[in-house]
């Protein structure tokens, strides 16, 4: 019995694939903006990291000063750590958005590009050569066709 050769997951064919996938859309008129939505999430998703890192200061310091029992210590690890929390939201929120506008943007791109080379005179021609195969979607279920 002959065995067959199992092909990786995500082997070149795959790469090539998605490559050509994401060119789609970096090589349209878009993609000057998309490359600063992309920039501005990197940077708020860093900028999220170090505030994280920020937090833990801060929650450090509120505990050395509990344990410390230093009133004004306190008080003021309170104040950076709300100064920081606020900003770690902000930058969290925009990052979100910044993100979710880039996906919005990469997939109206891409299906405006498929769509126009789906819709160009060779499509007509096909449905001449295929008569009755090609029709409106959901009209092989009014036909009575699954």
């Amino acid at each position: 019995m002959r065995e067959l050769i199992k092909q990786p997951i995500f082997g070149r064919r795959f790469l090539g694939h998605f490559w050509s996938l994401i060119g789609v859309y970096w090589r349209s008129p878009d993609a000057p903006r998309g490359t600063l939505l992309l920039a501005g999430a990197v940077c708020l998703e860093l900028g999220t990291v170090y505030a994280n890192l920020r937090l833990a200061d801060a929650e450090r310091r509120i505990m050395d000063a509990v344990q410390d029992k230093q009133a004004t210590v306190f008080l003021a690890a309170v104040g950076l750590f709300a100064a920081v929390s606020a900003g770690f939201v902000l930058a969290s929120a925009y990052r979100i958005y910044l993100r979710q506008l880039l996906e919005i943007r990469w997939r109206r791109g891409v299906t405006a590009y498929y769509v126009d080379h789906w819709m160009t005179e060779r499509a007509l021609c096909q449905e001449k050569l295929h008569g009755g195969e090609v029709g409106q979607p959901g009209s092989a279920r009014r036909r009575g066709r699954p």
